[in-house]
């Protein structure tokens, strides 16, 4: 996310987070099960709160961090591993580095990647990752 841009402004994080709430609540009608949210960095981190935060149903948010990063707390699924139906929400997919690191977390931990929402993938240019479903919100 680009920290001097928009994003970060109130109603256009309001806007992007229930567009993707939107597409949460789509997926499960089609009984996708999504019960988690993944994020990593500022900008996924902003997004997922301003989605729990508008959201009516029960979501967890995983914040996945680079092994040499610190945290005041453990935010680990240890214990489910293997019950979470995931999506992960970002700003956008530009080099895929933060998307790779994701599902490798999720992989290590047996959780289930079923859709991948994003404000912007342009610059990306596909509409699947390791053939999960990316999302435009």
């Amino acid at each position: 996310m680009w920290y001097d841009h928009d994003y970060f402004v109130s109603q256009t994080l309001r806007k992007h987070a229930k567009a993707m709430l939107r597409q949460i609540k789509l997926l499960n009608y089609s009984g996708a099960g999504i019960n988690t949210l993944l994020s990593r960095g500022a900008s996924g981190c902003s997004i997922a709160s301003a989605i729990l935060a508008l959201s009516d149903m029960p979501l967890y948010h995983t914040f996945v961090r680079k092994p040499h990063e610190s945290a005041h707390g453990k935010s680990d699924c240890a214990g489910v591993s293997g019950r979470r139906k995931c999506v992960i929400v970002d700003d956008l997919i530009s080099t895929g580095e933060t998307i790779r690191n994701i599902l490798n977390y999720a992989e290590t931990r047996h959780l289930t990647v079923v859709a991948i929402l994003v404000a912007s993938c342009d610059s990306w240019g596909q509409e699947t990752f390791d053939d999960i479903p990316i999302y435009k919100c």
